[in-house]
């Protein structure tokens, strides 16, 4: 199974310590108390998620070796720390949502980052959601119609955090309108 990889768009990925021989491909089932095994179809009642082939960083050296000997190289362990970490594709639920940025071009514009916290804005601050609810990076700054700088954050009461921005590496979201993959807290 070394060649087979899943291709996931919309889904965050997850890991958790082996517990057992996995290979890519493998359905996985989360166990009580931290980590995964192959799920059994006579005694799991759920599947957690598929592993997956990752196409960088040190899986590319392991799998060139993998490709050229034929072997499978899979992620061992007793389910503890030192076991092999397997990632795995998460089912539906676990998916990114994209919400717009703001769109009132009036307003300062948004500076999200990777890994920045996100979330709704206070409705009477910043947005009118006339097309569906929107979102800011926490610390987002604003003058209102009083002349006064607002802050959208927890600790004042007008934002609700979602999540953290699914960014490229290096890429910033300045734009008015525009999609932003969030993985939900």
């Amino acid at each position: 199974m070394a060649l087979l990889y899943v291709e996931e768009h919309e889904k965050s990925l997850d890991s958790e310590f082996a517990n057992g021989t996995i290979y890519e491909g493998d359905l996985v089932t989360r166990e009580v108390g931290g980590g995964v095994h192959p799920t059994d179809a006579t005694s799991d009642s759920s599947v957690d998620g598929i592993v997956v082939h990752l196409r960088y960083g040190d899986n590319i050296a392991e799998h060139e070796y993998d490709f050229s000997s034929g072997l499978d190289d899979p992620y061992e362990g007793d389910g503890t720390a030192g076991s092999d970490r397997p990632s795995f594709a998460v089912p539906e639920q676990s998916a990114i949502w994209r919400p717009k940025t703001i769109d009132d071009s009036g307003m300062p514009a948004p500076s999200i980052e990777r890994n920045t916290r996100v979330g709704v804005p206070e409705i009477t601050d910043v947005a009118d959601y006339t097309n569906g609810p929107v979102i800011v990076e926490e610390g987002y700054t604003y003058t209102n119609d009083s002349s006064t700088d607002v802050t959208i954050s927890e600790s004042n009461d007008n934002f609700i955090p979602l999540g953290e921005a699914e960014l490229d590496h290096g890429y910033t979201e300045t734009g008015y309108g525009e999609r932003v993959r969030v993985r939900l807290e």
